[in-house]
């Protein structure tokens, strides 16, 4: 996880490498929020395409 430069009202997003089904993903601009919920390191719930599994995103609604 590192800062990606990009900012809104002042909070940085951040990018993230995932690693999931034996690949490695980078995910770009982040919420902000997320390095609070989840330390780099930890494990999340993630959503992917199967028929595309190079498809993946960070599934936010299993973070609440």
């Amino acid at each position: 996880m590192w800062d990606s430069n990009l900012a809104r009202n002042e909070r940085r997003f951040v990018n993230v490498i995932v690693q999931y089904l034996g690949r490695e993903r980078q995910i770009d601009y982040v919420d902000p929020n997320f390095k609070y919920h989840s330390p780099p390191g930890s494990p999340i719930a993630l959503r992917y395409n199967p028929d595309n599994p190079d498809d993946v995103v960070i599934d936010y609604s299993a973070l609440s």
